[in-house]
């Protein structure tokens, strides 16, 4: 909807921040609210956060011409369609060579020591749930979903320069920091509520299996999409923006690489994505700099 509406920097700022929030406030949620009354939560190796380098390097060689922005363009296209091979072969790793790695480990015998055992029998209910929602009444409800979303974010991007203007603040930090958070809401309550009952597969998968979505899917599909609308949407998020995101998944790759967290580095990464909301809330929008 924001790119129909030629808000380009919204949209960059939109998917810069869902990744962000994963990485930073949901993983740093999992981790404190997981681990109060436990020394450390285990599970199998977490997986890697992939990073790819953004158009925005190449911009820096080049002066500020119609020119530079037609040949950043044509990069980011390049790229975006390298990516959605990449993102094809990432699901055929996952659902036909490793289709093992779906799924959550059972490492009941990993308890923490401080943690009371479980009920005589409650571990294996957990292992026999079965889902009961058909096949169709699960399809239809996605799609029922899916026709409501889109009409709620008609509303939502139609209000964002009223809101902007209202409340103060610039579209960047509505896409980057806001809109995040409200859209991905019933998401992260997922991801925290499973770190919570001691499930942190399932609570890290989550929360870095939607990064690797936007990352690998969403981004450059917005930009194809783009592309067939004739409309000059890019990867060049801009210096700062690039900067926040590389240094953040180098962070959370040096967290989550060892298959063990505790609540302390739920505290680094939840001030750590404060640290991001604050610069991003005194960076003004590219159309303001430009002004």
């Amino acid at each position: 909807m924001a790119l129909r509406e030629n808000l380009f920097h919204v949209v960059q700022a939109s998917m810069i921040g869902s990744i962000l929030s994963n990485l930073l406030l949901v993983l740093g949620f999992c981790f404190l609210f997981g681990g109060p009354f436990r020394k450390e939560q285990h599970g199998s190796p977490f997986p890697h956060v992939p990073w790819f380098p953004r158009p925005c390097v190449v911009r820096f060689e080049l002066p500020t011409t119609p020119a530079s922005d037609k040949i950043v363009l044509n990069i980011s296209r390049g790229i975006a369609i390298v990516l959605l091979i990449i993102y094809v072969a990432y699901l055929v790793f996952q659902l036909y060579t490793n289709p093992d790695g779906l799924k959550v480990t059972p490492k009941r015998a990993a308890r923490d020591p401080e943690t009371p055992d479980a009920p005589e029998g409650e571990d294996e209910d957990e292992e026999d749930e079965e889902p009961v929602t058909l096949t169709w009444v699960a399809i239809a409800a996605l799609a029922l979903s899916t026709l409501i979303i889109a009409i709620c974010a008609e509303f939502l991007v139609g209000s964002i320069e009223g809101l902007s203007k209202e409340a103060g603040i610039s579209e960047t930090f509505i896409g980057i920091i806001i809109l995040p958070i409200v859209g991905n809401a019933a998401e992260h309550v997922t991801a925290v509520s499973s770190a919570m009952r001691n499930k942190m597969d399932l609570s890290i998968g989550v929360a870095v299996g939607s990064s690797h979505q936007i990352a690998l899917l969403v981004t450059p599909a917005i930009v194809v999409m783009g592309w067939i609308l004739d409309k000059p949407m890019d990867l060049d998020f801009g210096a700062f923006s690039t900067a926040v995101l590389l240094v953040s998944t180098l962070v959370v790759n040096s967290l989550i690489q060892d298959g063990k967290t505790h609540w302390l580095e739920g505290w680094m990464l939840i001030g750590a994505y404060v640290i991001v909301a604050v610069g991003f809330y005194f960076v003004p929008d590219p159309t303001e700099l430009i002004r």
